[in-house]
């Protein structure tokens, strides 16, 4: 919409988009997306609309798979420990978890499963982004994809800590600790190169940054 008469249309859609036209500036003011003509609709939806989607997937996907692994190993070392409560990983380790992690998973946004001349040009790019076709019913995005990411967590989480903990041995706290801690961090590094179809230079410094960050 691109006129006041369009406001109460815009704020009762799914996607309000506003264009900025004579008519002033109120559908604008109420549209989730704003757009100086309509013919820039098309790279919205087209472009920015399906990179959206997919980034948001695999981050969101991604942030419950490292979450997972951190609890997996709190609660498997509990065995060790006797249930005694005592943490893994000290406070700083902690800490510096989710922080080391930001950096490389926000540039997780430069992800493109497609080049965007094939999104402004091929129709059959979207099946892969909905599900209203019966006869090709196909999608990038399901309930499946994301408990296998839940399992390779569980899985990935408990091979770390029984390597660990028989190299460690049964007295070496801290090497255990910090092999554990260590060896995950680097394991998710190699994870996130694998979940990206195009590696970027901003993912490439990113993650550079998380293994010197850890290293100090």
């Amino acid at each position: 919409g691109d006129g006041g008469n369009d406001v109460i249309m815009i704020q009762n859609s799914d996607v309000g988009v506003g264009i900025i036209g004579k008519e002033g500036q109120q559908a604008a003011r109420a549209a989730d997306y704003v757009i100086s003509e309509f013919k820039y609709l098309k790279r919205l939806c087209c472009v920015h609309g399906v990179d959206s989607i997919s980034r948001s997937w695999t981050i969101g996907n991604y942030s419950f798979y490292k979450s997972i692994i951190f609890c997996i190993i709190q609660t498997g070392y509990a065995m060790y420990s006797s249930y005694s409560g005592v943490s893994l990983f000290n406070s700083i380790q902690v800490t510096l978890y989710n922080i080391l992690l930001f950096v490389p998973i926000v540039s997780m946004v430069t992800k493109r499963i497609y080049e965007e001349h094939e999104l402004l040009n091929d129709p059959l790019v979207y099946q892969y982004y909905n599900d209203t076709n019966q006869k090709n019913k196909r999608t990038l995005f399901s309930f499946p994809e994301f408990i296998i990411s839940l399992i390779m967590g569980v899985v990935q989480a408990l091979v770390l800590e029984v390597f660990a903990k028989f190299s460690a041995g049964y007295n070496a706290y801290d090497y255990l600790a910090n092999t554990v801690f260590f060896s995950n961090l680097c394991t998710q590094d190699i994870i996130m190169l694998m979940l990206l179809p195009n590696i970027t230079w901003l993912n490439f410094w990113a993650i550079l940054f998380c293994l010197v960050a850890m290293w100090l």
